[in-house]
């Protein structure tokens, strides 16, 4: 028995290191496989978001318009309150003008 220990004893260190090197081998099969499996989740994580993305964009782009057409009819409405208020103004002082002219005959019969 002797005899075989110095040979025992270098068999079973090369057999431990056999045995780890493959369980390495293994487990960076195993890392390799999941990281793909992660990159693969990601890139589809990645798809979605841009879909989302563009989606959004969208139906804000679509809001914008709307609110922009909103704004311009408005601002139609505004122009034309502004051009009826500057008509009345015009016959107001068209009013005026001959209630005055009116009010100065009568002062005159009157003074007369």
């Amino acid at each position: 028995m002797e005899q075989l220990i110095p040979w025992l004893t270098p068999a079973l260190i090369l057999g431990l290191f056999g045995w780890l090197r493959s369980d390495i081998r293994n487990l960076r099969r195993d890392v390799n496989k999941r990281v793909d499996d992660v990159s693969k989740r990601v890139d589809d994580v990645s798809k979605r978001v841009d879909d989302v993305k563009t989606d959004v964009n969208k139906n804000i782009e679509e809001l914008k318009t709307e609110v922009n057409r909103r704004f311009d009819e408005m601002n139609q409405r505004f122009d034309q309150v502004n051009r009826d208020l500057s008509e009345n103004r015009e016959r107001m002082a068209k009013l005026e003008g001959a209630l005055e002219g009116f009010l100065a005959g009568r002062r005159d019969r009157d003074a007369a």
